[in-house]
This record gives C-alpha cells, sequence and structure tokens, in this order.
C-alpha cells in the first residue's frame, strides 16, 4: 500500500501488508499496516538526558482523531508488554514543526508530569497524572522535510471519554471540576510565575497533550512551541479563571501570585454563599465559604470579591 504522511511530503511503500484489527478511543477498528522497524527516544527530566532503544510497529494508515496541532493514529508497539501493544502515535499537521519542537513536545509533557507530582504531594483529593510520552523514529522510510526519517509521538491509548477542560487560550469549560482548574493556578506559582501549564485534557484523571506557557512577551520566539502564546496565554488564563475551593484549600492567592495584570474578572454578585462537593468523602458533603473567601471573580485595586453558587467537583 501507499501509505502519505505529512500531508505528502513523504510515502512509504510496502511490498507485503499485514493486517490487524483492535478497538479504539470511539469503538472504531482500524488496520494496522506492515511491521517496520524504529528507535524509541524516551526523555528522562531528572537527568535531562533522552536514551534510544529499538522496537517494531505497526502504524494504522488511517487517522481516527485529530487535536489542535497534531493528528492522531493507532500504532501496534510490538516489542511492549501483551495488553499494553496498542497505543497511538501523534504526527505533527505543520509542516514547518522542526525535529527539535518535536522532540520538545515530549520534554513538555514530561516537565507537566513533574509539575503534577509536586501537586499531588499537598494531598488533593484528586491526582494530576500526564500519561507517559516518547519519540518514535522511523527509520526505515525516507527522509522527509524535517531532515531525517519521519517523527511521532507515541503513547499509550486512553480508553474513555476524553474531556477538554481548558485550552491554551483561555477557555474554560464551563461546569468544570476543580483540580484541573487548580493545577494550572498552581504551576504558575510553584514556578515563581515563570511558566503556567493549560491546554489540560484527557480520560478521568489521566492527561495528555499539556502546553506551557512561559512568561516572556508573546513576540519573543517561544520556548515550548507553537502553542506557547507567552505572557498573553498567561493573561488570557487569568481573565477566565475562577479560583475554585480547591484553590483555597491550597493557599494559592486569588490573582495566581502575580502582578498588576494578571487579576481576574469579576463575576456576578449573589448574596448566596459558595457552596462546593467534597469528593473525598463521595457522600455529597458540602463545605460553604462566605463572600471573600476564595475569590470567584477578583475586583482590580482590591476592593472585595464577588461570589456566586456553584456546585464545583474535585
Amino acid at each position: 500500500f501507499r501509505f502519505d504522511l505529512l500531508h505528502g511530503a513523504m510515502a512509504f511503500y510496502a511490498h507485503s501488508v499485514h493486517s490487524s484489527t483492535s478497538a479504539g478511543i470511539l469503538g472504531r477498528c482500524a488496520e494496522f499496516g506492515a511491521p517496520e522497524q524504529a528507535k524509541v527516544h524516551t526523555y528522562n527530566d531528572n537527568t535531562k538526558k533522552w536514551s534510544v532503544d529499538e522496537t517494531t510497529v505497526r502504524l494504522s494508515p488511517t487517522r481516527f482523531a485529530e487535536g489542535t496541532n497534531r493528528y492522531c493514529y493507532k500504532i501496534l508497539d510490538l516489542t511492549a508488554p501483551s495488553g499494553q501493544q496498542e497505543k497511538v502515535a501523534k504526527v505533527a499537521k505543520s509542516l514547518k514543526e522542526s525535529r527539535k519542537e518535536t522532540f520538545t513536545a515530549v520534554v513538555m509533557q514530561k516537565r507537566c508530569q513533574r509539575l503534577a507530582e509536586r501537586f499531588n504531594a499537598l494531598g488533593t483529593p484528586k491526582k494530576m497524572n500526564f500519561i507517559d510520552a516518547c519519540i518514535i523514529e522511523l527509520v526505515q522510510r525516507p527522509i522527509d522535510h524535517t531532515g531525517g526519517p519521519p517523527l511521532l509521538i507515541m503513547e499509550p491509548l486512553l480508553q474513555g471519554q476524553y474531556k477538554k477542560h481548558s485550552n491554551n487560550f483561555g477557555f474554560v469549560d464551563a461546569e468544570d471540576r476543580c483540580t484541573p482548574q487548580c493545577f494550572s493556578h498552581f504551576t504558575f506559582e510553584h514556578t515563581n510565575q515563570q511558566m503556567i501549564v493549560v491546554d489540560i485534557q484527557g480520560v478521568g484523571d489521566l492527561y495528555t497533550d499539556p502546553q506551557i506557557h512561559s512568561n516572556i512577551p508573546a513576540s519573543a520566539p517561544p520556548i515550548w512551541g507553537e502553542g506557547d502564546m507567552g505572557d498573553e496565554g498567561i493573561h488570557k488564563f487569568f481573565e477566565t479563571h475562577r479560583c475554585n475551593a480547591l484553590c483555597k484549600q491550597l493557599g494559592l492567592s486569588s490573582r495566581g501570585g502575580s502582578p498588576v495584570g494578571y487579576m481576574m474578572p469579576v463575576t456576578t454578585s449573589t448574596t448566596a454563599p459558595l457552596t462546593t462537593t467534597n469528593c473525598r468523602s463521595g457522600l455529597g458533603f458540602t463545605s460553604t465559604f462566605s463572600s471573600g473567601s476564595c475569590g470567584l471573580g477578583y475586583s482590580g485595586g482590591g476592593l472585595g470579591y464577588s461570589t456566586r453558587t456553584a456546585p464545583l467537583y474535585y
């Protein structure tokens, strides 16, 4: 068959085709291509070093999903343990993405993992867990526009309902849980306002494809790929962020500890107190905070807080 990848920039021809079927995220089946040799590049964020191993993979020629920046294909990692072989391979949509930027995307997800570990160490009711990602280099295929064999980002296949809690430019799900948004807020304070993790998405408490905004001018070259919107992205987060009960429990500043300019807008006032559901009990235990407790709409200039009544879930 002929498999066109990266908008036809590279074509792979196989003389023998081996097919298989497997249930995917959307309950659909996909046919996998012929086995081919590949290199696996794995990053260790503690040592800041990459390691390289060899594997054999079978890549589906048909994408099953797509995000803002990447197409998603199913892939079989034939050297993985039985029951863990089916994974996801992600291919950059943009032909402008360099090899360095693809590797940076994996480093970014590993960095988010470390921040999640520090967040979880605070004893939060729900944990933040970013799945492991690595680079697959298809060494048997022709050199593509990046100057080397095609690169894919490979990670475990998440089973279940996929949910996007936020994006990288201020969107927040209107009925969202406390934990994903609090985690973003936490990363800004924990890094001394040097970065923030946004674009929180995944299945349950397993997350993937986060984005880091670095606290640099938006006009400066991005540190964390094309999705790094710099200080403009940070501003966008705080324009829509509302501190929740978990933000309060962790003692996060109502403005994210940020300088003037990251103030959160005021919501519609109400005389009713803020009520949250504490998922640690699992029995609908509620805690009530009076006006001014958590900054659901910080009023610039320190003039106080407005409140609203809404069930918030960890």
